[in-house]
């Protein structure tokens, strides 16, 4: 009797695509593919549907889109982007090298829609021996996956991922993995270095298994190589916090943690103490090393504790808003390129929340503001205030700092005396990340550096339940999905809880889109206008309905079109090249276009849609390789639309 073939449960697109999907497409995609019934499919079944170009999502959604929604997941994808220009070129061979050091094979590999031979894109889908049905395990596989490849696309430890399919052969290995094998790899991820210091010697010989124990209380799973414990101290979840017998590291997992190391980056993300503040800890509290005279004798600060039995007990408040749907608790980025407006824009996010008044039409709830201004001077920021606030009455709950120490030197701990004396802060707005930062360590990657960083001020807001807001950088390079483009490693997207990126066409431009996407808040775009009189972005609605509210504006308003229509008027039915056509426009119109004729015919194709939609001109255009030496374009006028589409109220 042969063993029966073994499956894995998918969700996948009904639409086939020969090229990747972009904008509104995205969207359908989806909608279509996590609204739909999973299916059971066997790997070689799997492949054909992403060669037939089918999107798929490997986490299993029920009841409606968003992570919160996520039941069960067997299969699991990493994306190798390559976008971060300061890592090297990753190649599928160099990728595959690295799962075979690691004991990792994947069960699918291939090249996306995008890849080329100077900048490779593939896909790694990893298939676990058994599915996962704890969201704590499904963010330690992702995660542990993930950060095998620095190149890789961070975003794909998110539960509700979507992976488009492609137009390239998929190799098949049909290979599984376990789950022990993936927290033996992650273990590797955070050994500590070879060559031992003292520091490194006193590690070796601190009992940080046994302390661990002493912290964390419940064991829910015990192994050779791992200690897996129940409740995390960092992030506050259940079964995502690992300590690693041989490297003697600890790992948290959580989405809202993400921390790992020795037992001195143990004691700076739970103490909320710098890395000196931690080895000195270490040295003469665990230790009992005897102070030096030099030594900094500042009082340890208590920890405040809970009982298990309180822990149980205890009613969770519900998401602190700083702005409804919008500004949630937590860390937040707002990114842009330089001068783009990001600085005017979280001003005007300072001000709304410590005035209460609504926020691009959000409800905004009053609280206390603290806006570190770090590249402002106080003429610069008493002109920009100024502006925005007109005539209205000054805040008194708002505040403003201009010059702050690095988060290694201590910004954390002023930052927590500010709580202290303004608890009714609501929201800090550091302007920019940049400022703060002192990069990473000799015994850390960039990544590493990112993610412990951006982590610290995570913890912070976690702590006082209040928003941080970061102002941050993009890349110059283009990419499809606007959040690559943040500068910087995946660490920093990683660790932030919301996400607003302002994009705009061009420096100069007034116009700008507003993406947002997060944890607790709607994946959104919002077309944006700055008024250059008050200062202020103001929001006109969604982007897509007002690019095709632009679209439709520049197509009524184009002397080509103006002069068509009349044209149609006299002619109902014109074919002709568009030398002709200009022509007409003058002998039958009375109208003289002043463009060249390959000109009108770009603007004839750009509009095809349009010209049937809102005038009932269907338009073809003249086939590419002519005919008898012609281009013709071909206009036939059928039942106008103007009236149902009713464009006045359309803009109003």
């Amino acid at each position: 009797m042969t063993k029966p073939e073994s499956k894995i449960l998918v969700q996948i697109d009904s639409k086939a695509y020969t090229q990747k999907p972009e904008g509104k497409e995205i969207g359908g995609i989806k909608s279509r593919t996590q609204k739909s019934e999973a299916q059971n499919l066997t790997i070689e079944k799997f492949a054909t549907e992403i060669e037939q170009g089918k999107s798929f999502s490997s986490g299993i959604l029920e009841g409606g889109l968003g992570a919160s929604n996520w039941k069960e997941q067997q299969i699991f994808g990493v994306d190798i982007d390559n976008n971060d220009e300061t890592l090297p070129i990753l190649t599928p061979k160099e990728a595959m090298k690295i799962c075979k050091d690691n004991g990792v094979l994947p069960a699918l590999c291939y090249k996306t829609f995008s890849s080329s031979k100077e900048k490779p894109k593939f896909r790694l889908m990893f298939k676990l021996n058994e599915p996962v049905k704890d969201e704590g395990r499904r963010l330690i596989v992702a995660s542990s996956l993930v950060a095998l490849f620095p190149q890789a696309d961070r975003s794909c430890i998110n539960a509700d991922r979507i992976f488009f399919g492609t137009n390239k052969k998929v190799a098949i290995l049909n290979k599984t993995v376990s789950f022990d094998k993936i927290l033996e790899v992650s273990g590797k991820q955070i050994a500590p270095a070879k060559e031992l210091t003292e520091l490194d010697k006193l590690k070796a010989k601190f009992d940080f298994e046994n302390f661990l124990n002493e912290e964390c209380g419940e064991i829910t799973r015990k192994t050779e190589t791992y200690i897996m414990y129940k409740n995390c101290p960092i992030c506050g979840h259940h079964d995502d916090f690992i300590y690693y017998k041989k490297s003697r590291t600890f790992k948290c997992f959580g989405a809202h943690g993400g921390a790992g190391g020795s037992i001195i980056d143990y004691l700076m993300v739970t103490r909320k103490i710098s890395q000196k503040q931690a080895i000195d800890y270490f040295k003469n509290e665990l230790c009992g090393l005897p102070r030096s005279k030099n030594d900094d004798k500042k009082e340890i600060q208590q920890l405040e504790l809970i009982s298990a039995e309180q822990l149980i007990k205890q009613k969770l408040a519900p998401i602190n808003w700083c702005i409804e749907d919008f500004l949630p608790q937590g860390l937040a980025l707002v990114v842009a390129q330089p001068k783009a407006g990001k600085s005017w824009l979280t001003l005007a996010i300072c001000l709304s929340v410590a005035t209460g008044i609504d926020f691009l039409g959000y409800h905004t709830n009053k609280g206390e503001s603290l806006y570190l201004a770090l590249e402002d001077s106080r003429h610069r920021l008493k002109n920009r205030l100024g502006k925005i606030l007109g005539e209205n009455e000054i805040p008194k709950n708002f505040n403003f700092v201009i010059k702050a120490p690095s988060l290694a030197n201590g910004l954390i701990d002023m930052l927590e005396k500010h709580m202290q004396e303004h608890p009714a802060t609501k929201l800090i707005a550091i302007d920019t990340l940049q400022k703060i930062r002192t990069g990473a360590t000799k015994q850390e990657g960039a990544y590493a550096a990112d993610y412990r960083e951006v982590g610290m001020l995570k913890s912070f807001a976690d702590k006082y339940n209040i928003a941080v807001l970061l102002v941050h950088h993009l890349r110059k390079q283009k990419d499809a999905d606007v959040f690559n483009k943040i500068s910087g490693t995946n660490g920093i997207m990683g660790v932030a809880d919301t996400i607003f990126i302002l994009d705009k066409d061009s420096r100069e431009s007034d116009e700008a889109k507003l993406h947002i996407t997060g944890r607790d808040v709607e994946f959104d775009e919002l077309y944006l206008l700055f008024n250059k009189a008050t200062c202020q972005w103001t929001c006109e609605g969604n982007a897509e309905i007002q690019e095709k509210k632009r679209k439709i504006r520049e197509y009524i308003n184009d002397p080509v079109i103006k002069a068509l229509r009349k044209l149609i008027e006299i002619d109902a039915n014109w074919y002709g090249t568009a030398q002709e056509l200009l022509k007409e426009f003058i002998d039958k119109c009375n109208i003289n276009i002043n463009e060249k004729p390959e000109t009108v015919g770009r603007k004839l194709r750009k509009y095809t849609e349009l010209m049937l939609e809102i005038d009932g001109i269907a338009y073809t255009a003249p086939n590419p390789n002519g005919s008898n030496g012609r281009r013709e374009h071909k206009f036939h006028a059928g039942v106008p639309l103007a009236d149902e589409y009713d464009l006045d109220s359309y803009f109003n």
